[in-house]
């Protein structure tokens, strides 16, 4: 299955592009467009503010369906050997995994038989062990059974090259949420997620997904989550409507609204697009309009191309320093790592976006910002994914000493 759509990018550091599905051709204003291990596109700089572009993907069909694929995919041995390396592991999840594929009689069965038992004998949650574990990955398949998305894709990687099928993890975004007013889908931050690719054989790459679902997000939307729907809906015409003056483009978000409204029984939408009927009227007469009437948008715009990015400066900061008091969460811990890549570019270090945290640090040269940045992700990884909000403190002052460097 092929489709069409738009993508509109705000408020990202960073540099690689987002799809849904395989990338088949892009509309994108852009001197080059790069393409790393792992079919990551990037642009070979930071995402300006405000990019859009258009998309035309492939989107995956499941395996089981789908014809095979003609020549059939050859994976090069050295990229066979690396996604078959294993870590030391407790010696029960071999067995584990055998047990969970035992009957099954292809690599696509095998692959499927762990997602589902994942998915089925094991619980999601955000909370973490309110204690170390030696083992995280043991602790959790065996002792504590529930876990967020990177216990589930990390288990079924490791389980699926412990019998002998190369894996990989990918990391990106769920589908977010659909917005019926604006008609779009909106994903944040927050629905960034992790996954597994397999290589089955007469197919390549394949992607599954052993996560369960959030027990939260079964319930019905609730009051604050309509009113963001709104605020959303509202930011999207502000951008189309008044920033960008594509008259085809206003047409089609003027269809959008009274149909969204209408769906949701939203009424006073119909008060604004009266108003806007009448300014056409008026307008179509050949009077030109007065100053005092120009002067609400000419405000407006002003307040939205100045006063918002002061506004998200403002709210970085104030995060920033809630941080440095000791009141720490997972996406907090992210916030400061993303704060140190913006000093260390300014300094004329930037992370490649296949890099891992890790790698990134042992790739700079032996100078005394490379041992900071060292540190800096040891106590970053221990609050991202060892939540110890001790670690606090510690990216605190490290960071510090990287504003002063």
């Amino acid at each position: 299955m092929r489709i069409n759509y738009h993508v509109d990018l705000e408020g990202l550091e960073n540099v690689s592009l987002f799809f849904a599905g395989t990338p088949e051709s892009l509309d994108l204003r852009a001197r080059a467009l790069y393409r790393s291990e792992g079919s990551v596109y990037h642009l070979g700089h930071p995402l300006p503010e405000g990019l859009h572009y258009d998309v035309y993907s492939l989107l995956e069909s499941r395996p089981e369906a789908a014809s095979p694929i003609v020549p059939a995919p050859v994976l090069p041995l050295a990229a066979r050997e690396r996604a078959l390396q294993l870590p030391l592991i407790d010696q029960r999840i071999p067995v584990l995994a055998r047990t969970f594929t035992a009957g099954a009689a292809t690599d696509l069965e095998r692959a499927r038989a762990i997602e589902s038992s994942l998915r089925t004998d094991y619980g999601y949650t955000l909370d973490l062990p309110d204690r170390d574990v030696v083992d995280p990955l043991a602790f959790f398949l065996f002792t504590r059974k529930k876990g967020y998305c990177e216990y589930f894709a990390s288990s079924m990687a490791i389980m699926l090259r412990s019998i002998g099928i190369p894996s990989r993890l990918a990391t990106g975004f769920q589908s977010g949420i659909y917005n019926p007013v604006s008609d779009q889908w909106l994903v944040r931050a927050s629905d960034a997620h992790s996954w597994v690719e397999a290589w089955i054989p007469g197919r390549g790459w394949t992607t599954f997904d052993p996560t369960p679902p959030d027990p939260s997000a079964l319930s019905g939307p609730t009051l604050s989550t309509r009113l963001a729907l709104y605020l959303d809906a509202a930011e999207t015409f502000w951008q189309e409507w008044v920033v960008t003056y594509d008259i085809a483009r206003q047409g089609l978000l003027a269809g959008r609204v009274e149909q969204g409204a209408h769906r949701l029984g939203i009424r006073w939408f119909d008060a604004v697009l009266a108003v806007r009927s009448s300014w056409d009227r008026y307008t179509s007469g050949g009077a030109l309009p007065r100053p005092w009437v120009l002067a609400p948008p000419l405000v407006g715009i002003l307040m939205w191309t100045v006063g918002r990015p002061l506004l998200r400066r403002f709210r970085i900061r104030r995060r920033v320093a809630r941080v440095r008091r000791g009141h720490a969460s997972l996406g907090d811990a992210t916030l400061l790592y993303e704060r140190m890549l913006h000093l260390l570019k300014r300094k004329g270090f930037q992370k490649p976006p296949w890099f891992t945290p890790a790698e990134f640090a042992a790739s700079l040269p032996p100078i005394e910002l490379a041992g900071t940045v060292r540190d800096f992700t040891l106590a970053y990884n221990a609050l991202r994914f060892g939540r110890r909000s001790q670690a606090t403190a510690r990216l605190s002052a490290l960071l510090d000493r990287l504003e002063r460097s």
